[in-house]
C-alpha cells in the first residue's frame, strides 16, 4: 500500500525543485482543467470541491434479543433466502447527490466542447514538449498473459531502495505481473472520452482497471517530473488525435484503430514496467492499482483501489452525555474487496461499529460503487444464511471429530507444526505450560508455551485471543499467560477481553475454543489448552506413581478435582492442589473437532472480526497489534483437493456488540431447536449443562426454549403413535468445589436447582409436561451420566508396588478377562441379532484406537465428594485402594437420526445458546457418504460422520472400547487430513528450518472391534439396544451405591437422608469405599460386575429440598448468571 509519511511541506519542496519550465508548463495545463496541480505525491489532498457534509449522529449500540445481524448474513449459492423483509427501504437518505451514473452530473457541472478541445489539444502541447522527437516503434505484446522477465535480485535490491522523499517501495515484485488491456470504449458521460478495459494478474488475484488518455499522460507527466527515475518510455504517437479521429471514420476503422491503439497502450505500459521495476514509482502503483494489501495470499477477489477522501465515524459511547469525535476527512488508499458490509444510497459503507463517507472524483467514485455493487451480488457475506448464521454452509468438507483429550491435544500439536505463516488461538483458559503430548517426561518439546515459542521464531505469526476473567469468581490468571506468552517472542501477540469497568462486561464471558492454522486447518469444540483437560477414553482416576516405572501423565495443577479442591494461583503450574496418594482426580469427557478448507477460512474470519473489534476498542493506538484482514472467498489459484471431504457443513455462533462489535446472532441457539422440530427418529444429547424452558413466559428466568421443542417433538410422536427417543448423557454434579451440604455450596445448588426445573421438577420441567399431556416421559426420554473407579496409589512402599501383568485385553464382549466386558447372560438379546445375515460384517473402520496399557485398569469412576480429607486418618487398609469419582461430562454436541451432527462450545443453557451472554461457536454437519445401517430394526441410511461419532460414544460409555495407551499414535490422532497431505505440509518447509517431528508420519493402525460390539450400539432405536443400555446404567449405579454410597442418589430426598447416606468424612476418605467391615475379596467382587462409565442421572435426589433455600435471599447476583 502507498506509503503516505511524507509531508505536505516536503512535497511543495519537491516540487519546487522542479525546473521552472515545467512548473509553468504543468500549472498552466492543470488551471485549464480547473485543478491543483500534483504533488508527486499520491497522498496529498487536492482541492475539490466537497460533498455536503453529512450530519453527525448517536447511534447507542447495546446488546438486543431481536433478529440476527443481517448485514453477515446470506443464502449460499446452493440456498436461495429472502433477502431482509425492508432492506431496501432501510437505506440511509441523504440530501447529497446519488453517487452513480443517472446523478453523476449533479455532483460536478458538465465540461463544454470548448473545454474538452482545448484539454485534448493541450495533452498533445505537453506531450511534444517533454519528449523527444525520435518516433521509432514500440514492440507490440501478445495475447493476455504476457510476463515481465524475472530477475532474481529484485526483492534485496528494492528492500534497499527509497524514492526521492524517502518511502521504501511495497512488496509489488512487477516480475509477477500479467497485465492486457482488452477492450477500450468511449464513456458519454465524460465527452465520449475513450475507456481502456486493462486486465491484470498478480499471483491469485486478479483484477480490472479503468483508465483513459488522460490518465496515461498523467502519469507520464508525473513521472517525467520524478528525481532518480530512470528513462521513461515515450507515449504511443498520436494518443490524443487518435480521438478525434474516431468521430469522422467509418465502424470497421474505429475497430481497427482502437484495436491498435489498445496494443500501443500495452507495449507502452509493458516496456514502462520494465523500465521502473527497480524503482520506487509511486505514480505506477497507484496507476496499477497496486498496494501491499491487495496481493496478500489468499486475498481473492479485489475491486477498485485508489486514493479517495473519507471520514471514518465510529459509533462509540458518549462519556458524559458528550459525544467524543474528531471525525475528519482524509485522503487515504480505499481497497474494494469482497467483505464489504453494508451498502446505503450514497458512497457510505457502514456496519455496527462505524460509517465510511467517501468523496473523490466522478469517474473513481463511478468505479469505486460498481465494486461495491458486484461485492453486494456476489459475496457471501452481505446476505442471510440459513438458522442466521454469518456463514454459508460449505459442501465436500473434510471434518474430523476427536472424543477426549489425548487424541485432541496430539492433532494439535501436529496442526501447529504443520503452521508456515500464522496462528489464531481463542480459549476461555490457556495454559501455557500444558503437555500437549504424555507422558510430559518424554515430551519436553510438546509443551505448549514451547511449541508456540519454537515457531515464533521460524517466522509465524501468532495471535491470541483470552478471555479476561473477574478474578473474584476465577482462578485462570489471564494475565499470567498474556505476560508468559508475550515474553517468548516478539512474533506473539496477545489480546485480553472484556474489560469490567463501568462500560465494560462482568457477567459474561468468551466461551469459544479456535484453533486455526494458516486459515487452513481449525479445531473447534469443548477443549480449552488447559489444565485438567488431557484424558483418555478409559479415563483414568489415578497418576502414575512417579517411583515407580511408569512416569506420571499428569504433573503439576493438571492433576485436579475441582470438586474437592480447585485450581489457585496457576503460575505456579507445578504445585500439586490435591494429594495424589488419597484423592482421585476428575476425569474429563469431552468432543472437538478438526476442519480443512473453506469451512476453517470460516472459523478464522470470525477469530478476525472478534481480534479486530478488541483492538478498535482496547488497542486502536497500540502499532504492536495489528489490524488483522480475512482471506478473500475467490482465490483462483488455490488447490484444495486435498481438503476434499463427503460432509456440508455450516459454521454458527453465538455472538452480540458486547463480544463481536456486531447485532446479536444466535444461529447455534436456532438450529438446535429446528433440528429437533424435524427429527424423526433418535436425538442424542451430550452437554456440560441442561436448563431450559418448556413454555413462552416473559417473566420466568429462562429464556430458551429448546425444552418447548422437546416436548412438542415427543407430543408429536406419541400422537403419531411413533417410535421415537431422546437420550441426554450430562455430569452428575457441576463441577464447584464445595460440601452440598455446606453454607459455601450456594453456586452449585443453584445450579442444580436450575436443571432439576428444567428436567423433572417445579411444574415446568420437561418431565412433568410430557406428563400432563397423558404420555410416559420413560417411553421417549431419559437422563445418564459417567461414573468410574479406578486403583490408587497411596503410601509407597514394597506392597505398593506390586503389580499384576499388563492385561491383553480385547473388545469382545464376551471376554470376561476385563473389567468393562460384558458377560454372556447380558447379551442374549444382543446375540440373537448376529444371526440376520443382513447386518453380519459391519465394523466401524478406524473409529477407534487399539491400545495396551502398561498396568491393570479398572474402569474409572467418580463420587461427588465432600472438599476435605480428615488429617485424623493416617492410614488406609487395603481395600481403600478402590476410589470412585464422577467422570466430568463437558461436551456440547447433539446427534439427530444419525445424520446431523452439532458440535462446539455452547452449553444448554441461556448462557450460550441466546446469543448476547456467552460468546460461542460451533459447527452443524451433514455427511452425504452414507452408512448402510439399521433404526427401529429396519434398513437406514445413515451418514457415515453421525453414525461413527456415536457409535464411538456409546461404545465408550459401555465399555466396549479397547484400552488406550497414552504414547500411542493412531489415525484417531492425527489432524483432519490425509496423513500424506499432512507430511507435505509439515516438510513444506525452509530445509534450515528443523522439525519436531520424525521425517515419517507413523502411526498404529486400529484394530477392528467385534461385530457384536458394533451391533450392540447399531440400532439406537431397538429395544434390544435399549434394554442394554439401561441394564448396563442400573447395574453400575446400584454397584457404586453399595460400595461407595455416592452422592448425587436417586435414595437421597432431603437432607437428613443425606447425612445418614454420606460416609462421614471424619472418619472414611471422601470418594473410597464406604463400609468399614467390607473384606477386600467383597469390594473387588462387586466392582468386577461394572461393566464401562454409564449411571442413571438421579432425577429424585433431593426432591423435597428447595435447592436455593435461603440463597436468593442473600444473592447479589441475578439469577441469569446460573441459567
Amino acid at each position: 500500500m502507498p506509503n503516505s509519511r511524507s509531508s505536505n511541506e516536503s512535497d511543495n519542496e519537491n516540487f519546487h525543485d522542479t525546473p521552472h519550465w515545467r512548473q509553468t508548463m504543468v500549472n498552466g495545463f492543470f488551471n485549464v482543467l480547473s485543478e491543483e496541480a500534483p504533488k508527486n505525491h499520491p497522498q496529498q489532498v487536492q482541492n475539490k470541491r466537497p460533498l455536503p457534509r453529512r450530519q453527525s449522529s448517536y447511534r447507542p449500540k447495546l446488546p438486543s434479543s431481536g433478529p440476527s445481524e443481517r448485514q453477515l448474513s446470506a443464502p449460499y449459492i446452493e440456498e436461495i433466502q429472502p433477502e431482509q423483509a425492508g432492506y431496501d427501504q432501510s437505506l440511509d437518505v441523504s440530501d447529497t447527490a446519488l453517487l452513480n451514473p443517472s446523478h453523476a452530473s449533479e455532483e460536478q457541472p458538465r465540461p463544454s466542447l470548448r473545454d474538452h478541445i482545448r484539454r485534448t489539444r493541450l495533452l498533445n502541447t505537453i506531450y511534444r514538449i517533454i519528449t523527444t522527437h525520435d518516433r521509432e516503434h514500440l514492440q507490440y505484446t501478445e495475447d493476455f498473459g504476457t510476463l515481465v522477465f524475472s530477475t532474481p535480485y529484485t526483492v534485496p535490491f528494492l528492500w534497499a531502495k527509497t524514492d526521492n522523499k524517502g518511502r521504501k517501495a511495497p512488496p509489488v515484485l512487477f516480475d509477477a505481473l500479467k497485465l492486457a488491456i482488452t477492450d477500450s470504449y468511449n464513456d458519454e458521460r465524460i465527452h465520449n472520452w475513450g475507456i481502456f478495459r486493462i486486465e491484470l494478474e498478480y499471483g491469485d488475484v486478479k483484477w480490472v482497471i479503468k483508465r483513459t488518455g488522460f490518465d496515461f499522460t498523467s502519469l507520464y507527466v508525473n513521472l517525467k517530473k520524478g528525481k532518480n527515475l530512470p528513462h521513461i518510455p515515450r507515449l504511443p504517437i498520436g494518443l490524443v488525435n487518435t480521438f478525434k479521429s474516431m468521430i469522422r471514420k467509418t465502424q470497421q476503422n474505429r475497430q481497427a484503430t482502437a484495436l491498435q491503439r489498445r496494443k500501443n497502450l500495452e507495449n507502452y505500459l509493458i516496456e514502462l514496467i520494465k523500465a521502473l521495476k527497480f524503482s520506487v514509482a509511486y505514480e505506477l502503483y497507484e496507476f496499477l492499482e497496486l498496494s501491499a494489501v491487495s496481493i496478500t495470499r489468499d486475498m481473492g477477489w479485489k475491486g477498485k483501489e485508489c486514493y479517495l477522501d473519507n471520514k471514518v465515524e465510529r459509533f462509540r459511547t458518549p462519556i458524559c452525555s458528550f459525544r467524543n469525535s474528531n471525525e475528519k476527512w482524509v485522503k487515504e488508499w480505499v481497497i474494494g474487496i469482497d467483505r464489504v458490509l453494508k451498502l446505503h444510497d450514497r458512497v457510505d459503507i457502514e456496519n455496527s461499529s462505524r460509517r465510511i463517507e467517501i468523496k473523490g472524483d466522478t469517474r473513481n467514485l463511478t468505479e469505486f460503487l460498481e465494486s461495491i455493487e458486484t461485492v453486494k451480488r456476489t459475496s457471501p457475506w452481505v446476505r442471510q444464511h440459513r438458522f442466521d448464521s454469518y456463514a454459508p454452509i460449505r459442501e465436500n468438507a473434510k471434518i474430523k471429530w476427536y472424543v477426549d483429550g489425548k487424541d485432541y491435544f496430539f492433532a494439535v500439536s501436529q496442526a501447529i507444526m504443520a503452521a508456515k505463516v500464522e496462528i489464531y488461538i481463542e480459549d476461555w483458559w490457556l495454559s501455557p505450560e500444558l503437555y500437549l503430548r504424555r507422558p510430559p517426561s518424554k515430551n519436553e518439546e510438546y509443551r505448549l508455551d514451547k511449541l508456540l515459542k519454537k515457531k515464533a521464531e521460524e517466522g509465524v505469526m501468532i495471535y491470541i485471543i483470552l478471555y479476561k476473567e473477574v478474578k473474584l469468581a476465577l482462578t485462570l490468571d489471564s494475565w499470567h499467560t498474556k505476560s508468559c506468552l508475550q515474553n517468548l517472542h516478539h512474533n506473539i501477540r496477545v489480546q485480553r477481553h472484556p474489560d469490567h469497568g463501568p462500560d465494560g462486561t462482568v457477567f459474561w464471558a468468551h466461551h469459544e475454543k479456535m484453533l486455526i492454522i494458516d486459515c487452513k486447518i481449525a479445531f473447534i469444540g469443548g477443549l480449552d489448552l488447559c489444565f485438567g483437560r488431557y484424558d483418555t477414553h478409559q479415563h483414568e482416576l489415578v497418576d502414575f506413581d512417579p517411583n515407580n516405572d511408569n512416569p506420571s501423565i499428569w504433573p503439576g495443577q493438571d492433576y485436579s478435582n475441582p470438586r474437592v479442591k480447585d485450581f489457585s494461583n496457576v503460575a505456579d503450574y507445578n504445585a500439586e492442589i490435591v494429594d495424589k496418594s488419597r484423592v482421585p482426580r476428575m476425569p474429563w469427557h469431552d468432543v472437538s473437532i478438526g476442519i480443512v478448507g473453506q469451512p476453517a477460512r470460516d472459523v478464522s474470519r470470525h477469530f478476525i472480526q472478534r481480534w479486530n473489534f478488541i483492538k478498535e476498542e482496547k488497542a486502536f493506538e497500540r502499532e504492536k497489534i495489528p489490524f488483522l484482514m480475512p482471506k478473500g472467498e475467490y482465490a483462483s489459484a488455490r488447490d484444495e483437493s486435498k481438503f476434499f471431504g463427503s460432509c456440508e457443513v455450516q459454521l454458527l455462533r453465538s455472538s452480540a456488540y458486547w463480544s463481536s462489535g456486531i447485532e446479536l446472532e444466535n444461529s447455534i441457539y436456532n438450529a438446535y431447536c429446528h433440528l429437533i422440530r424435524t427429527s424423526k427418529h433418535f436425538i442424542y444429547i451430550e452437554n456440560q449443562f441442561f436448563i431450559t424452558a418448556t413454555e413462552k413466559d416473559p417473566s420466568y428466568e429462562i429464556k430458551n426454549r429448546i425444552g418447548e421443542c422437546i416436548v412438542e417433538r415427543i407430543k408429536k410422536a406419541h400422537k403419531d403413535n411413533e417410535k421415537f427417543r431422546i437420550i441426554v448423557v450430562m455430569p452428575l454434579l457441576p463441577a464447584f468445589e464445595a460440601d452440598l451440604n455446606s453454607k459455601d455450596a450456594g453456586t452449585i445448588r443453584t445450579v442444580m436447582h436450575w436443571q432439576y426445573v428444567s428436567i423433572c421438577r417445579g411444574g415446568k420441567s420437561i418431565l412433568e409436561k410430557i406428563s400432563e399431556a397423558g404420555i410416559n416421559p420413560e417411553d421417549y426420554i431419559s437422563f445418564f451420566a459417567l461414573r468410574g473407579y479406578d486403583e490408587i496409589h497411596h503410601h509407597v512402599g514394597e506392597n505398593d508396588k506390586e503389580r499384576k501383568s499388563p492385561s491383553n485385553s480385547t473388545s469382545d464382549i464376551n471376554d470376561e478377562s476385563h473389567s468393562s466386558n460384558i458377560s454372556k447372560g447380558k447379551l442374549s438379546s444382543i446375540e440373537d441379532i448376529e444371526t440376520q445375515e443382513t447386518i453380519q460384517g459391519h465394523s466401524l473402520e478406524n473409529t477407534e484406537d487399539s491400545f495396551s496399557d502398561e498396568r491393570q485398569h479398572f474402569t474409572n469412576g467418580r463420587i461427588g465428594g465432600e472438599p476435605a480429607i480428615p488429617d485424623s486418618i493416617k492410614q488406609m487398609d487395603s481395600k481403600q485402594i478402590y476410589v470412585t469419582e464422577e467422570i466430568y461430562i463437558h461436551s456440547k454436541l447433539m446427534i439427530v437420526d444419525d445424520r446431523f451432527v452439532i458440535c462446539g462450545s455452547a452449553n444448554l443453557n441461556d448462557r450460550s445458546q441466546l446469543g448476547d451472554r456467552d460468546s460461542e461457536i460451533a459447527i452443524i454437519i451433514e455427511d452425504k457418504e452414507t452408512f448402510d445401517t439399521f433404526m427401529d430394526g429396519k434398513e437406514y441410511k445413515a451418514s457415515k460422520f453421525a453414525y461413527t461419532l456415536r457409535c464411538n460414544l456409546f461404545k465408550e460409555h459401555l465399555g466396549l472400547l479397547e484400552l488406550q495407551d497414552h504414547s500411542t499414535v493412531t489415525k484417531s490422532c492425527l489432524p483432519p487430513l490425509k496423513p500424506e497431505a499432512l507430511f507435505e505440509l509439515l516438510h513444506e518447509r525452509d530445509e534450515t528450518v528443523t522439525s519436531l517431528l520424525d521425517d515419517q508420519i507413523s502411526f498404529q493402525e486400529s484394530k477392528k472391534h467385534s461385530k457384536k460390539g458394533n451391533l450392540v450400539v447399531m440400532d439406537p432405536l431397538s429395544d434390544e439396544f435399549y434394554n442394554f443400555w439401561l441394564k448396563t446404567a442400573q447395574n453400575n449405579t446400584e454397584t457404586y451405591r453399595s460400595v461407595f454410597r455416592c452422592v448425587p442418589d436417586d435414595n437421597v430426598a432431603d437432607w437428613e437422608q443425606y447425612k445418614k447416606f454420606v460416609p462421614d468424612p471424619t472418619k472414611m476418605y471422601i470418594g473410597h469405599v464406604a463400609n468399614p467391615n467390607a473384606s477386600v475379596e467383597e469390594v473387588k467382587k462387586k466392582l468386577s460386575n461394572i461393566r464401562g462409565n454409564l449411571v442413571q442421572f438421579p432425577t429424585q435426589f433431593l426432591n423435597d429440598e428447595n435447592l436455593l433455600g435461603s440463597i436468593i435471599s442473600n444473592a447479589v447476583t441475578p439469577s441469569e448468571i446460573f441459567t
